[in-house]
């Protein structure tokens, strides 16, 4: 049997997106009263997350569509997913600024990736540039507003995390367009 690495990274996509919001609704809800589990549970996802992007940069490099961009957001993925997983005791105290370069990194990333969309041809490139414009604004808006943040940690982390969960989840519906762009 062969495996399709699209079909396979599509999979992937889909995944990552769904427990990216799921990340970002459980924040919404508890924030607070459960922030050693919540933060567990980010880091995990986080790693899962950074795995799939590594796992489909390997399986997708021969098709174009912005690859090291995406191995660089899966490996800082992975890194800082590590760094929330071993420093449950301080991640309160780092937490706004770790998040917010991620989220500020992640969105740059994407944001070239859009940009290799556009290249090739890609109608729907334009999506990806709104989610990366948007991942830029909160990741500053975490940065020079930590007090706001903080204080508002659980509604601005599920907003980060559904913002970073919509970006696979645009992957996800885009690789069968493409498909039927380039049979056209």
């Amino acid at each position: 049997m062969k495996i399709r690495p699209l079909s396979v990274s599509k999979g992937l996509w889909l995944i990552s997106s769904v427990l990216l919001v799921f990340a970002g609704f459980l924040s919404i809800v508890s924030p607070a009263a459960l922030l050693p589990v919540l933060m567990l549970v980010f880091g995990l996802i986080m790693l899962i997350a950074g795995l799939f992007d590594v796992a489909i940069f390997l399986m997708t490099r021969e098709q174009g569509l912005g690859g090291s961009w995406l191995l660089a957001d899966g490996i800082l993925t992975g890194i800082l997913a590590i760094y929330v997983l071993c420093n449950q005791t301080e991640i309160s105290l780092v937490m706004v600024a770790v998040f917010g370069m991620w989220i500020i990194f992640s969105g740059v990333l994407r944001f070239l990736s859009s940009l290799d969309l556009f290249r090739t041809g890609a109608k729907s490139w334009w999506w990806l540039t709104l989610l990366a414009v948007g991942c830029v604004v909160w990741g500053f808006i975490f940065l020079f507003f930590p007090e706001t943040a903080q204080s508002m940690v659980g509604l601005f982390l599920g907003i980060l995390f559904i913002v970073q969960g919509l970006a696979p989840l645009f992957f996800w519906w885009l690789i069968p367009r493409l498909k039927r762009e380039e049979q056209n």
